[in-house]
C-alpha cells in the first residue's frame, strides 16, 4: 500500500499512547531484530519486515493482510511468512492488540 508522509503524521496524531511507546521505544527494535536473527533475514529485508509492522501498528495496513505483505516484501515462501508473522503477532502485536482494535 502506498502512502505519503502526511498519511503517517496524521496516523501518528490518533493513535493509542501505547502504540506510540511501542513504535518509539527500544523493544519492538529489538524484538524484530531477534526475529530476524531467528529467521536468517537480511539487513534490507528486516527493514521491510520493520516497516511492514510498522502500517499494522499505525494502522495503515490490516493485520490479516500481514502475511501476504511479508511474503511479498521480503521473498519468502507463505509457510516461512506465517512463521514470522507469528512471532510478530505473539512479541509485539499482542501487547497492544486492544489498541489495534480501535485503530
Amino acid at each position: 500500500m502506498q502512502y505519503t508522509y502526511n498519511d503517517l503524521t496524521n496516523r501518528l496524531d490518533i493513535i493509542p499512547e501505547d502504540i506510540k511507546e511501542l513504535i518509539f521505544g527500544d523493544e519492538a527494535s529489538i524484538v524484530l531484530q531477534d526475529i530476524g536473527k531467528k529467521y536468517q533475514i537480511e539487513d534490507d529485508a528486516l527493514g521491510k519486515l520493520v516497516n511492514e509492522t510498522g502500517q499494522v501498528l499505525v494502522g495503515i495496513l490490516h493485520p490479516k493482510d500481514f502475511i501476504n505483505d511479508i511474503a511479498d516484501k521480503l521473498g519468502v515462501d507463505r509457510e516461512m511468512a506465517k512463521k514470522i508473522a507469528n512471532d510478530v503477532n505473539q512479541e509485539i502485536f499482542q501487547k497492544v492488540r486492544l489498541s489495534l482494535r480501535k485503530i
